[in-house]
């Protein structure tokens, strides 16, 4: 949670993305077995709370309320294999684009 704190305040310098970084916290957590089940709350925006809160204690602190609740234990190792799912190119961009 830290280091998606730090991401939110450098993301304007970086011209990144709220949901670059929303996505790399979800990214971490699976990388550990752990699952995030629930959305964000609503009125709720996790970029503007790491920008306006000033330490990464304060913004763990404020976003653990929902996060931390809602996660599960998941073993990566569970789901298929994308080589199956997606066997050819083709379907990897349709993947991608949604269809």
């Amino acid at each position: 949670m830290t280091l998606v704190f730090y991401w939110f305040n450098f993301m304007p310098l970086s011209r990144g993305t709220a949901a670059l970084g929303y996505l790399s916290m979800h990214a971490m957590f699976l990388a550990i077995d752990i699952e995030i089940a629930a959305s964000v709350p609503k009125d709720f925006q996790m970029d503007w709370e790491g920008i306006l809160t000033p330490t990464p204690k304060e913004f763990i602190d404020r976003t653990s309320k929902w996060v931390y609740p809602a996660r599960t234990k998941h073993a990566i190792t569970d789901l298929p294999n994308v080589r199956t799912c997606l066997p050819n190119f083709r379907k990897m961009i349709q993947v991608m684009n949604h269809l």
